[in-house]
């Protein structure tokens, strides 16, 4: 839930919740596209890629109008799974 949309249907954000923590817990998460740089860098460096598909391997909560304003990524360094927003 953000600021701008602070209500949800519990059952649909329930689903996208336990889904995406499963997907995690499998470790079906991409290796870090851009190991050369900071978890800063490599936000930047997807977010600003609009023009291919490339980015959306990395999405991370990317659960419709209820976090709609909100960008995150995920991505394994090694073992540790970083997220960036």
């Amino acid at each position: 839930m953000t600021t701008d949309d602070n209500t949800v249907f519990l059952p649909t954000f329930i689903g996208f919740l336990r889904s995406t923590a499963a997907k995690v817990r499998r470790r079906q998460v991409s290796p870090c596209p851009f190991p050369e740089h900071s978890p800063e860098e490599v936000f930047q460096l997807l977010y600003t890629d609009d023009e291919t598909d490339f980015r959306e391997q990395f999405w991370l909560m990317h659960w419709g109008e209820t976090v709609d304003n909100v960008t995150s990524y995920a991505y394994l360094d090694d073992d540790d799974l970083v997220i960036v927003f």
